[in-house]
């Protein structure tokens, strides 16, 4: 039996905006999917097939009037639909090890993302996302604003500072 880390995992979305491979999958393997006027999604069904599920949102767009506010899948002159454009992937390049390491308080390095995430863990012990950062020298610095900002100086340490503003790495 293998567990869910080493299954590899299947892409959920689609060529086609509005198109969705949920993760239970039945007799049918595509959902069309939209966002109403109102912001609200709304499922528009199941499909056997990525383009009739694509053209099924493409009519329910059409339908309501959507058109302008949201995506629409193009279909070139022979009545076929066109795949949505790849978003170019630029990542960014890999640390090394030593790198990977924080020297401040509050910040650990994400491998996934490749950035840094400051953390903090508020008066009543709940951990607490700032934000991610690309270097952790900004990380650090978010993560003391945040500490004096919600006024946890007395609870939490914070990271030094030296006279030139910049910060001290830990010990």
């Amino acid at each position: 039996r293998t567990t869910a880390a080493a299954r590899p995992r299947a892409s959920r979305t689609s060529k086609y905006y509005g198109v969705y491979s949920p993760s239970r999958r039945g007799a049918k393997k595509f959902q069309a999917r939209y966002r109403d006027a109102s912001g609200h999604r709304i499922t528009i069904g199941s499909f056997a097939t990525e383009e009739e599920a694509a053209r099924a949102y493409n009519t329910r767009l059409k339908n309501e009037g959507l058109e302008s506010r949201r995506k629409v899948n193009k279909v070139d002159e022979a009545g076929r639909l066109v795949e949505k454009p790849k978003k170019p992937a630029a990542p960014r390049p890999e640390l090394p090890e030593s790198e990977r390491k924080s020297k401040y308080l509050g910040v650990n390095y994400r491998k996934l993302t490749r950035n840094f995430m400051a953390r903090y863990t508020n008066a009543s012990g709940k951990q607490k996302t700032i934000g991610c950062y690309v270097t952790q020298e900004e990380a650090g610095f978010a993560y003391n604003n945040a500490i004096t900002s919600n006024g946890l100086e007395s609870l939490r340490k914070l990271n030094k500072v030296d006279s030139a503003g910049r910060l001290i790495p830990k010990p």
